[in-house]
């Protein structure tokens, strides 16, 4: 074998290599997006107060599924590092603190507060069809938009089928009182913070119904008891 034919096999080997890697760094921010769940439809307008009476206004959004807080610079979507800077993002009514790698959402109740840990997962059910069916098989349908609403979320792709996912609130509370942050996520850890009043607290939750996914019952919930 001549060393020009060597020299030809061993470029196309590494023109090959290239292409791969193109294709592995455009996918990767793609399949990472269509796993998370941004809790806002769309990013909005917020503020970063960082330490040191400093503030930033931006677009601003919180992947929930990755527990981020993302903004806008320049139409790219960015992750907010550095976050032992920060002393809480505002968007529009919503306040967040940052609590080690991530960022609780302040509720003020009565005289006191809760902190909610947002935990939401993208599981995929299977893919919508051209009538709006789910099945569990792929259909290639190129004309149908994009829907989003509280249980499903379907992925629309250029050249590819509709994905189906079944959006899940896993959210964790905490109350805060005397300094501590005092953990429930469901009836049976919230009973444990109160055995005292456990007949109470069981009454309020059939009168109100309470789911802990929702964070509106959850706060009402607290209202009542706190």
């Amino acid at each position: 074998m001549g060393f020009f034919q060597v020299s030809r096999s061993f470029f196309q080997y590494i023109f090959l290599m290239k292409r791969i890697i193109q294709l592995i760094l455009f996918f990767i921010p793609f399949l990472s997006y269509a796993q998370s769940a941004m809790l806002f439809p769309e990013y909005q307008k917020g503020t970063i107060l960082l330490r040191g009476n400093q503030k930033v206004n931006v677009l601003v959004n919180y992947d929930a599924t990755k527990h981020l807080m993302m903004y806008k610079q320049n139409d790219n979507n960015m992750i907010l590092t550095n976050i032992q800077s920060v002393d809480s993002v505002l968007i529009g009514k919503h306040r967040f603190i940052p609590v080690k790698n991530r960022f609780y959402e302040v509720i003020p109740v009565n005289s006191e507060y809760i902190l909610v840990d947002w935990t939401i997962t993208m599981t995929e059910i299977g893919y919508r069809g051209a009538y709006g069916q789910v099945t569990h098989s792929k259909v290639h349908n190129y004309n149908i938009s994009a829907m989003t609403h509280d249980v499903y979320h379907t992925e629309a792709r250029p050249n590819a089928s509709l994905e189906v996912y079944r959006r899940s609130n896993k959210n964790v509370y905490y109350i805060v009182r005397d300094s501590k942050m005092l953990k429930f996520k469901d009836k049976k850890s919230l009973l444990k913070l109160f055995p005292e009043r456990k007949e109470e607290i069981e009454q309020v939750l059939k009168e109100e119904k309470t789911m802990f996914r929702n964070v509106e019952d959850v706060v009402a919930l607290m209202e009542k008891i706190l």
